[in-house]
């Protein structure tokens, strides 16, 4: 209660702007300051996600630097980045994740409220715990900087069945129907990433109950996980969408996935549009996907 009061008051206090043209459903807008960090200035915003578990809450991607200096310091904070920002103080991000590739897609865990997830250009997918300590991402740089906090985990070569080309959409689906809190782990959330070659890939998001043991810590890393993570991705299955588009025999060499959607509904179903015009619809119920497909008559980039 004391917290919605709060809430309230912040928003009767907030610096609306107003625009030349009146709006019947709106009073204003809220500037986010991105002009306010030096290192973001004239970057491209690549995407926006609400929180779903906070509508105050924001995150933007933010495209790496065209330009770089020659020091690390200027290297370091050119790398693309994810802000995440409360609307209701919008001069500076609450937290700054940087990526090791330029960040393609991006979304906030549906259960978890400190899980953030994205897919790059490259095909990896990373996630952060943004409950981490701060300290384990501080670098010895002597600036006065925001410090940006690296990935938990990254999906470098763990098996055959990684995506090999750009990440166009990234979901995530919430716990499975089997999930369960007993054993090491709390119960698991699912995620779904999809790439431009039209490889979809089925994670599991495994919460560690305790810290890994020092003799551990070398192997998570080759394994993909920070040596402070607590959190990592398991492969749980691979998905071929474009079998459905098969009979555009035509042109299926050249055919891209570039979005997905979904609905939030227990029962997912997922809509994904192709660069030929095609939709295609899958559905998801718990570990078992019947993918069914559904096309639209019209030609060019479908976009969700």
């Amino acid at each position: 209660m004391l917290i919605s009061l709060e809430e309230e008051e912040q928003e009767s206090n907030l610096p609306l702007k107003r625009t030349k043209q009146s709006y019947g459903f709106s009073d204003g807008y809220v500037q986010i300051s991105v002009d306010n960090i030096n290192f973001l200035k004239d970057r491209s915003v690549t995407d926006i996600v609400f929180s779903p578990h906070n509508p105050n809450t924001i995150m933007t991607s933010h495209r790496a630097a065209k330009e770089t200096g020659d020091t690390f310091v200027d290297q370091y904070y050119a790398r693309s980045i994810i802000c995440v920002w409360s609307i209701l103080e919008p001069s500076q991000p609450l937290k700054m994740l940087v990526a090791p590739c330029q960040i393609s897609a991006t979304c906030f865990d549906d259960t978890v409220l400190n899980l953030i997830y994205a897919g790059l250009t490259d095909g990896t997918v990373c996630l952060w715990d943004i409950s981490e300590p701060i300290d384990v991402h501080q670098q010895n740089m002597f600036v006065d900087m925001p410090v940006l906090r690296s990935p938990t985990y990254c999906t470098y070569d763990i098996n055959e069945d990684i995506h090999l080309s750009t990440v166009t959409a990234i979901k995530s689906i919430g716990y499975g129907k089997s999930a369960s809190k007993s054993g090491s782990s709390m119960a698991p959330s699912r995620l779904i990433s999809l790439s431009e070659d039209g490889k979809m890939i089925v994670w599991t998001v495994i919460q560690l109950s305790e810290p890994p043991m020092m003799a551990e810590k070398q192997a998570m890393i080759e394994l993909g996980i920070a040596y402070w993570g607590r959190v990592k991705l398991v492969f749980a299955s691979l998905l071929n969408p474009l079998k459905y588009l098969k009979n555009l025999s035509d042109m299926s060499w050249g055919i891209q996935l570039l979005c997905m959607v979904r609905t939030m509904s227990e029962s997912v179903n997922l809509l994904i549009g192709s660069n030929v015009g095609k939709i295609v619809h899958m559905h998801v119920s718990g570990a078992a996907v019947q993918p069914v497909p559904v096309f639209k008559n019209a030609s060019g980039k479908e976009k969700c």
